[in-house]
């Protein structure tokens, strides 16, 4: 019985860890179609109902750029979030390193599509 006890409480344990680990800042870059990179700080959080949510900003055309994350939903080690900034909104799908230290995806709207990475 206790060896049960204890391999449930390891597991519950590790699966809570997975979800608190993503949370904090990345920095990394954003890439678009057309293969132009710009430097991006992503922001991740946890509501108390274990929903994904956050922020980003970047700098594009001399110009900062401010979005918000939500609806984010984490399976293992991938996560499917969706993001909006002024009158443009879309999605984020990306797959964290072992240690949800870093992590490489993709993201698109109706008008782009391209590749965002991040690394704590």
């Amino acid at each position: 019985m206790f060896k049960f006890l204890t391999l449930f409480v390891f597991l519950l344990s590790s699966y809570v860890s997975a979800d608190e680990k993503i949370k904090g800042t990345y920095l990394g870059e954003i890439e678009d179609k057309y293969k132009n990179t710009y430097p991006v700080k992503t922001n991740l959080e946890i509501t108390d109902d274990g929903v994904i949510k956050g922020q980003y900003e970047y700098k594009y055309g001399g110009k900062n750029w401010y979005g918000i994350f939500y609806d984010g939903k984490l399976s293992g080690k991938d996560l499917l979030i969706y993001w909006k900034e002024e009158s443009r909104q879309g999605w984020l799908a990306i797959n964290f390193d072992e240690k949800y230290a870093s992590f490489s995806g993709t993201w698109g709207s109706t008008n782009n599509n391209g590749n965002w990475y991040g690394k704590k």
